[in-house]
C-alpha cells in the first residue's frame, strides 16, 4: 500500500483515495475493491 499511496503523492493526488474507496492490496500486491453490501441474490 506504501508504494501505492507514495505513486499518488507523486502525481498530486491524495494518499487517502485508496481507502476511501475501500482499496486494499493483497500480499502479492494485486488491489482488490471490498464493496461495503452484496447485491442481494
Amino acid at each position: 500500500m506504501a508504494r501505492a499511496e507514495a505513486e499518488l503523492s507523486r502525481q498530486g493526488v491524495r494518499t487517502t483515495v485508496l481507502t476511501e474507496n475501500g482499496m486494499r492490496f493483497d500480499a502479492g500486491g494485486h488491489e482488490t475493491w471490498a464493496p461495503g453490501a452484496s447485491p442481494p441474490s
